[in-house]
Order: C-alpha cells, then sequence, then structure tokens
C-alpha cells in the first residue's frame, strides 16, 4: 500500500504576502510513505522508503520523518525536499547522532540555478539539532546526506513562501489513514466557456481546484452541501443536485463519462436502480476511499445525491471537496443534451501511468483490502497496472511462459511491524510477458527487480494477487 495518502499535518499560513509554514508529524499515524511524499508545496523524496516513526524523548514520545530502506533499522538520511516556490527562512530539527563526528551535507539549489553546499557538524550523540539556513533565498531544493551509519531523523519543517492572497487558493487534503498530506494550488478561471470550467489535479496525497459549472443546479448543489463527522471517528461529505428531465439510467451514464477520465474506478454500477458506487483511485500517495452515488427521478426531475465517506484519519477541506463534488454533478444535463452526454460516455476512458509500488506495500494494501471485504478486491484492481520493485522469490514455467514471485515476509517475520496491517500476507506473482523469457531465465531468489504488469487475478483463499504480461521496467 503505498500509504501517499492523507492524516493532518501542522501547516499553518500567515496573512501576509509572505506566508511562514511548519511541517511536523505529531498528528500523523506511524508508517510507511513510500519513497515520494507531497505535503502543502513541499515534496519529499528518497532513494529508500520515507517513514514516519514514534521516538521516545525526556519529554515523552514524539514523531518524525526517516529515511530508511524497509526491513532494516537507523535512518538512512538521504532525503531531498523541494519546494514549488521560492522557500527562504528555512530550517529543521534533526536527531539521533550517534559519534560526536557525525557530518551533515546539505546540497541546496536556487530558482536561478545557483547552488550550494553546507556541511554541518559538532553533533552530541542523543541531543537533537536544529539545522539553520539562515538568510538564504529564493531555494528550491535541499538534499541531505551523512556520515553517520545510523544516520538522522527530521521533524520541524520550517519556512516562508512569498504566495497570492489566501483568496486565490483551494485546497484539498485527502489520503490514505497513515499518511499526512495537503496540497495547494492557485485556483484556475477559465474565460470560456463559463458553464464548464474546473481543473483537478490529482496526487498519494491530491489537489482538486475546481469552479463549479452553471446548469444542472450547482448553486443548489453547494448550498445544501453536507459535512458530517470528525477526523476521528471518519468524514462524510454529501452532496446532492436536481435535474430538470434527466432520467435514472441518463444520469447514471453521464456519471460514468464524468468519473472515468478523472480516474475515479468504478467498483459497482446498477442503471435500472440508479445506483453506483466509485473509488478515488489508490496513488503513490493516497489510498482509496469511497463515493455512493444514488439516483432517482420524480415528477421528471432526476435527483442525485453523492456520498463521500472518509475513514478515520482521513482530512479533508470542505470547500475544496465541495468545489470537486458539486463540480462533477454540476455536468449532468437533462433532456436530448443528457441523452447525447449519456451516449458519448460509454466510450469514456481512464489514463493513468503504473502505480509504482513495492511488493511488500502492495501486499499489506491487498491484505488490508481482503480483510475489510475481499469481493471488492477484484474490482477495486482490474485494469489497473503497477510496477513493482521488490525480492525474487522463485521463477517458474508457466504454460508457454514464465512467472516471478516476490517474496513476501509473513507479518510477524518483518523486522518493522506497522500499525494496523493485517494478520497475514498476500503473495504477489507476476506472469511474464511473451519474450521476455531469456530475462526471467537470468533471475534467481534474492535479485532486486522492478517489473510492470497488469492485474489479472485475485485468490481469497489463497492469499495470491497476479499480474500479467509483465515487463522489465526500464
Amino acid at each position: 500500500m503505498k500509504k501517499l495518502i492523507c492524516a493532518a499535518l501542522l501547516v499553518a499560513f500567515s496573512a501576509s504576502s509572505a506566508v511562514g509554514a511548519l511541517i511536523d508529524f505529531e498528528n500523523v499515524p506511524t508508517g510507511s510513505l513510500g519513497r515520494t511524499a507531497t505535503i502543502g508545496n513541499v515534496t519529499f523524496e528518497s532513494p529508500v522508503d520515507l517513514f514516519v516513526a514514534e521516538y521516545f524523548t525526556a519529554e515523552g514520545t514524539t514523531r518524525a520523518l526517516c529515511s530508511r530502506t524497509f526491513g532494516t533499522f537507523g535512518c538512512e538520511s538521504n532525503l531531498t525536499i523541494t519546494f514549488a516556490e521560492a522557500a527562504s527562512q528555512f530550517s529543521l530539527l534533526v536527531d539521533g547522532a550517534n559519534s560526536e563526528s557525525a557530518q551533515i551535507s546539505a546540497f541546496a539549489t536556487f530558482f536561478d540555478g545557483a547552488t550550494r553546499t553546507i556541511v554541518f557538524d559538532g553533533f552530541k550523540q542523543g541531543t537533537p539539532r536544529t539545522l539553520d539556513f539562515g538568510a538564504l533565498q529564493n531555494i528550491r531544493s535541499v538534499t541531505f546526506s551523512t556520515n553517520d551509519p545510523q544516520g538522522f531523523s527530521f521533524d520541524n519543517f520550517s519556512f516562508n513562501n512569498a504566495v497570492p492572497e489566501p483568496a486565490t487558493w483551494a485546497m484539498l487534503v485527502f489520503g490514505f489513514g497513515i499518511v499526512g498530506g495537503a496540497m495547494r494550488r492557485r485556483r484556475s478561471v477559465d474565460a470560456t466557456p463559463p458553464n464548464r470550467t474546473y481543473v483537478m489535479r490529482r496526487l498519494a496525497l491530491f489537489i482538486i481546484l475546481a469552479t463549479p459549472a452553471a446548469g444542472a443546479s450547482a448553486g443548489t448543489c453547494e448550498a445544501t452541501f453536507i459535512k458530517q463527522g470528525s477526523a476521528i471517528s471518519g468524514l462524510k461529505f454529501i452532496a446532492t443536485t436536481s435535474v430538470a428531465d434527466l432520467s435514472v439510467q441518463s444520469a447514471v451514464d453521464q456519471l460514468r463519462g464524468i468519473v472515468v477520465p478523472r480516474n475515479y474506478d468504478i467498483l459497482s454500477e446498477e442503471r435500472s436502480h440508479g445506483s453506483m458506487l466509485i473509488e478515488q483511485s489508490m496513488t503513490e500517495k493516497a489510498r482509496a476511499f469511497p463515493i455512493i452515488i444514488s439516483v432517482t427521478n420524480e415528477g421528471g426531475v432526476g435527483t442525485v445525491r453523492m456520498e463521500a465517506r472518509l475513514r478515520a484519519a482521513m482530512l479533508a477541506k470542505t470547500e475544496a471537496a465541495k468545489f470537486e463534488m458539486c463540480g462533477m454533478l454540476a455536468e449532468l444535463r437533462g433532456g436530448k443534451a443528457g441523452l447525447a452526454r449519456a451516449a458519448a460516455a460509454k466510450g469514456a476512458k481512464s489514463e493513468r501511468p503504473p502505480l509504482r509500488i513495492s511488493s511488500l506495500e502492495l501486499s499489506h494494501q491487498v491484505s488490508k483490502d481482503t480483510e475489510r471485504n475481499a469481493a471488492a478486491v477484484p474490482l477495486r484492481y482490474r485494469h489497473r497496472a503497477f510496477t513493482v520493485s521488490g525480492i525474487v522469490d522463485y521463477v517458474r514455467k508457466d504454460g508457454d511462459n514464465y512467472r516471478v514471485a516476490f517474496k513476501i515476509p509473513h507479518p510477524w517475520e518483518e523486522a518493522i511491524r506497522l500499525p494496523n496491517i493485517a494478520p497475514f500476507k498476500t503473495d504477489i506473482s507476476c506472469l511474464m510477458a511473451p519474450g521476455q523469457a531469456a530475462y526471467a531465465l537470468t533471475l534467481k531468489p534474492g535479485r532486486n527487480v522492478r517489473l510492470t504488469g497488469i492485474y489479472s487475478d485475485f485468490s481469497e483463499d489463497r492469499h495470491v494477487m497476479w499480474l500479467e504480461k509483465c515487463r522489465p521496467d526500464q
């Protein structure tokens, strides 16, 4: 499970044009973020997994960011932080020095193309330290590395950005229950046509910026939008719209054409009963969440109700959720225009790149999905392409081709037992594509590989997911 998915982070913004931000991890459940995580306008990257881990201090427990190879201990401290906008007054807290000879090298790049390397030393074992970049302005990225074999943890990222007024932004935070994130972008306003204006950008952590369309009772949807629950019990958002001369079947067909290009997965679709279940698709940084859609027609008026259900620890800005959900409902049309859109929706396609994920994370994800509802697993993963990295367990002949299985440890065998994982593992097996026999025959157990394939099948009883048409990722 690529846990690119979201919980609350403390990101504070001032009202002035120079906006200060603080990113810490106290409200983020411990676990893996994958190799890339985007929080606000900041992207964290590591050649190994990023973890939110809990540490004990004299004042109690605290949580911080650590980069390490899954299944190992310590922090490798190979971390790159990239700012979408020029940053200044940057500082962060590091901890974990194992010797007074430890050093941290910080390679900074700037938006004007300049670079600079800063070396921090003088660490005291077991004593946290703030790394202050002082008066450096216009920072684009900073890459950290260290000579300390056990590395450092990172926390309290503080910086300033110069950004437009807050009124020009819309922000949404969605994600998996053990990952935190918030993204912001300038709200896009299109001059023509005024009734079809919105932009959505999906990210492990994604942001949707939308201007609701006119027609389809968009105003009514916004006026009646409902938020229920909390981050502790689970949030619920409900959007409703009514459209004259909109049949149940036409509404369902139109919704297919609306949600599929936005990379939502359709898990169930009952046209005659006006029922749909869709999910925000799992990404590298975000886990899926369900949206239940129901359609009724009374007196020639079609009413569409959309209910998004977020699990505990998943957060969303109400206004941004309203923009997205009401924006989709605003595209519905009645009468002949609606029938034409319904007919065109039959050819709707989703174009998304393969999901890059480790075999262990994919195993965790599928196991948890199986634990919740095994019947939904094939519906959730069908047609999905994955680029899976991991260690070869075995290679076997399977018909005219070869099958490569990834080595997946049982939960009790894992060096780091993440919270809330399923009590069983799901094996991941990849049937190589025709023409890949030579490659498969060169593999041996224990070798690291990265294979790209498409979901083929799933067995609840055997706890196996099969991919097909697999090829080595170049």
